[in-house]
């Protein structure tokens, strides 16, 4: 499918100002499923619009309006082709019943124990063994300390 995008930002100054150095991200990046098919930046007052892109490959428009003004109008028109979501496979779809065994069964213990990962990291620094010890995980006392 194919999108037309036009955005359109203005900015009014009370007073005039007597320059402007702007950089605007607009243009929508060629991703997984989507491909910008062409793009086009107008900026009024007229201006030389230069483009580099940024260390995260994003395609950034920058320029320079000398001289005094009072309002900028930075319009954006691009044709943006998205394609369909693929289905996912029945198999690559986590099985919902292994993880209802695994709460049923109590096999999630250590979700439930508080966040206190000082105590363990000392315990566990000291031995193992002594790490086991202060650890009791049954169903109706999760964690204890």
């Amino acid at each position: 499918m194919t999108y037309s995008v036009r955005h359109i930002t203005n900015f009014h100054y009370q007073p005039a100002v007597r320059e402007v150095v702007m950089e605007v991200r607009v243009q929508p990046r060629n991703e997984a499923r989507q491909r910008c098919l062409s793009f086009s930046l107008d900026v009024t007052p007229r201006a030389n619009v230069m483009l580099y892109r940024d260390f995260l490959g994003n395609t950034v428009h920058h320029f320079d309006i000398p001289g005094q003004h009072q309002q900028i109008e930075i319009s954006a028109h691009a044709l943006v082709e998205v394609s369909a979501s693929p289905v996912p496979e029945p198999r690559a779809v986590p099985d919902w019943e292994k993880l209802d065994d695994s709460i049923a069964s109590g096999d999630f213990w250590e979700c439930c124990c508080p966040a206190n990962t000082r105590n363990r990291v000392r315990c566990w620094r000291n031995s193992p063994k002594s790490w086991a010890r202060n650890v009791e995980a049954t169903s109706r006392n999760f964690c204890s300390i």
